[in-house]
């Protein structure tokens, strides 16, 4: 007598599919890993400061009107609120359209404008990333992972031409001591110049 086979309905091959995932078994013959969050701990409690500090700068407007007053886009502020954090793109437009001090942002305890005849010009993500780039090349890569806290091999893409630097990257070189004109204007200070 014949057995009659029994396909698998479509519910039962996608838990098997997702049981299969839950158990971490290797897919392809790679093993999945789970994402290491960014920069060190030091750098991403100073990012949520200053998520908090723009927000705290806006807290009464509308994310219209919040965006007009800080040179951002109204999605930036709307995606602040939503609890996402901020990035180097959002640091340099405020610095660039809303003119506000990247010291301020970065490190004060509430947002302060540049003096009027502070030219922004040098605040590109191009020019930050060839000084970072220019950092990095500076030293050991293990020094330099040492003092930003950032991974060794973060160090060695950043020397590549083309790698783009990220707000916790621009953390990790500021609280090694590279000052925040030099990262974000290009000046050195008479004490770095020696």
């Amino acid at each position: 007598m014949a057995t009659k086979k029994k396909s698998a309905t479509k519910s039962q091959t996608s838990r098997s599919t997702s049981e299969h995932k839950a158990s971490g078994a290797r897919k392809a013959g790679k093993r999945v890993r789970e994402q290491k969050p960014a920069g060190s701990p030091a750098t991403r409690q100073m990012v949520r400061q200053i998520g908090k500090r723009i927000l705290d700068y806006c807290a009464d407007c509308t994310p219209v009107e919040g965006a007009k007053q800080l040179g951002l886009d109204s999605y930036d502020i709307k995606n602040l609120r939503a609890g996402n954090l901020p990035s180097l793109d959002m640091v340099i437009k405020l610095v660039r359209d809303g003119r506000f001090s990247p010291k301020s942002i970065l490190l004060g305890k509430k947002l302060e404008k540049l003096a009027p005849k502070v030219s922004t010009a040098s605040v590109q993500q191009r020019l930050i990333n060839n000084r970072v780039r220019a950092l990095a090349s500076g030293k050991p890569a293990q020094e330099w992972g040492k003092a930003t806290g950032l991974a060794v091999h973060s160090i060695y893409q950043l020397r590549v031409a083309g790698a783009r630097a990220g707000i916790h990257t621009v953390l990790g070189f500021m609280n090694a001591g590279v000052s925040l004109d030099e990262l974000f204007f290009g000046k050195k200070t008479g004490k770095e110049k020696e």
